[in-house]
């Protein structure tokens, strides 16, 4: 069992006993506690993907990915022009092209969060 299964598990297991013990309590404390739990974890696992997609067009080549980042950082960023952003997906889809449903859903998963925060 993982530990983010574990982690909800403990906190659905207080929300069932305190039901059971007091069935018309106040469970918002919990409840909130399971949802601050859900979105640490959906943000995580945007990252774990982002990171998978750095490495994975890098050949898992860890090094040259930390020296490029560490250019990057030390020369800034800047707004990429639509042929290099072009020229980037085209590279991005091709190492990720088996999975693009998947990516595609991620995305949607998202743009659906985002929009939830920005309606809180």
């Amino acid at each position: 069992m993982s530990l983010k299964n574990r982690t909800y598990l403990s906190i659905i297991g207080s929300l069932c006993l305190d039901a059971r013990e007091n069935p018309n309590g106040d469970r918002s404390r919990l409840i909130d506690k399971l949802l601050q739990e859900l979105h640490e974890w959906e943000h995580r696992e945007v990252r774990n993907v982002l990171f998978s997609l750095l490495l994975r067009l890098y050949q898992f080549d860890s090094a040259a990915l930390k020296r490029d980042l560490s250019k990057s950082a030390v020369l800034g960023g800047k707004d990429a022009d639509p042929k290099e952003r072009l020229a980037l997906l085209r590279c991005l889809y091709g190492v990720l092209a088996a999975d693009y449903p998947e990516i595609k859903n991620l995305c949607d998963e998202v743009m659906e969060l985002e929009e939830l925060e920005e309606g809180e």
